[in-house]
Formats: C-alpha cells, sequence, structure tokens
C-alpha cells in the first residue's frame, strides 16, 4: 500500500473486517469466488506492508504482492465472475476474459524475479518496464484490464458495473498522472473500492 507501512496494515484490518461483515450477512456458494476478493486484498496490502516495514528487502512481500497483482487479479476475477454468471452470453464474455487474464498472467510471471523496487515518500515502485518495450507494455496493460474490468461491465448484477467504471478512471488518471507509482497507488485505491462489495454482492437467497 501506499503512504506507509502503518496504513497498509489498516487497511489490512479493514478489508479483513469486510470480507469476515460480507460472509456474515450471507453469501451464496456461487458469490464466494467474488466475496474472498477483500481478503485477497488485505493479503496483498500486508506484504507491502512488510515491505515497508523492511526497507523494502523482504523478497517473499515483493513476490507476494507482485504475484497477486500481475497473475492473481487477471485470472481470479473473470472466474469470479463467470462462477457467479448464469446467462449464456455474459458467461461467454467472462470466459473471454479468463482466457486474455491467463495469458497475460503466465507472460507476467516471467517478469516478477527481475522486477526492482524503490519508494518516495508516499509510494513503492515496482519496476517492471525495463525488461519489456513500450508497445508491449501498453498491449499487455490494455490485455490485463480487458481480463480485469470487462467482467464488471458485463455483470448482470446492480452495482458491479459502477464499480468497473471507477477501476477504469482511476485507472486511466493514475497512469496519466503518474506512471511510476502505477501499481502501487492503483492497487491502493482498488482495494479501498472493493470494500463496496458488501453492498453489491446479493445476499444469500436474493441471487
Amino acid at each position: 500500500m501506499c503512504f506507509s507501512a502503518s496504513t497498509s496494515f489498516t487497511a489490512v484490518a479493514c478489508l479483513s473486517l469486510i470480507g469476515v461483515a460480507i460472509f456474515k450477512r450471507g453469501v451464496a456458494k456461487p458469490f464466494w469466488p467474488l466475496a474472498l476478493i477483500p481478503f485477497v486484498f488485505a493479503i496483498q496490502q500486508l506484504s507491502e506492508g512488510i515491505s515497508w516495514y523492511t526497507h523494502l528487502n523482504s523478497l517473499m512481500a515483493k513476490n507476494t504482492f507482485l504475484f497477486i497483482a500481475f497473475c492473481f487479479w487477471p485470472v481470479w476475477i473473470p472466474y469470479a465472475f463467470l462462477n457467479a454468471e448464469t446467462d449464456l452470453r455474459r458467461k461467454i464474455v467472462d470466459y473471454v476474459s479468463l482466457g486474455l487474464g491467463i495469458a497475460v498472467a503466465l507472460f507476467l510471471l516471467t517478469i516478477i524475479p527481475l522486477t526492482e523496487l524503490s519508494s518516495c515518500s508516499f509510494a513503492i515502485h515496482y519496476e517492471a518496464n525495463l525488461f519489456i518495450e513500450p508497445l508491449t507494455q501498453y498491449a499487455l496493460g490494455l490485455i490485463y484490464m480487458g481480463a480485469v474490468l470487462i467482467p464488471f461491465f458485463v455483470s448482470r448484477y446492480k452495482g458491479f458495473p459502477l464499480i468497473g467504471v471507477l477501476l477504469f478512471l482511476t485507472s486511466l488518471s493514475f497512469f496519466y498522472i503518474d506512471q511510476v507509482w502505477f501499481i502501487s497507488l492503483w492497487c491502493f485505491l482498488a482495494a479501498l473500492i472493493s470494500v463496496s462489495f458488501i453492498f453489491v454482492i446479493p445476499k444469500k437467497g436474493e441471487n
């Protein structure tokens, strides 16, 4: 998480509580993968908090954060929506998103060991661009964002398309404002946005 170790650890506690609250209110089994997202964000932000705390010297913390950011989200998010979806046309779109996610995750997996960390007063920089050509970077970014965001837009459940719009707009804003700290900052805001899942994931019996 950007800002500081204490901010990261506070976010871990909040995200964990949100995850518990979602399951406590009742979640149908098809929605469990979606309901688990705040918990995974908590693990991701815990790893970044450890990176702050250890002055970026923890290889396990770095690799955990990057694996979740690079490989887990583009696969898990389309899978989670596919698991919850019942409409055939929407499921086909989710299958396509899942295929894109698996492809980009496999490529980015090879980048994790080469990625270096640095920091400033408000964010951690994950330097993964040194080994990728600019055009390839943009192509990977488009495929990644497609895999992650398209399932939100095509979901039949109220609220998810709005979350997709928020994620899209914030990703564009952070990328335009500061590409250097993009990964850390966008993951921070995406984690905050995931708090809204408590209002969006249908209660058991409502779907």
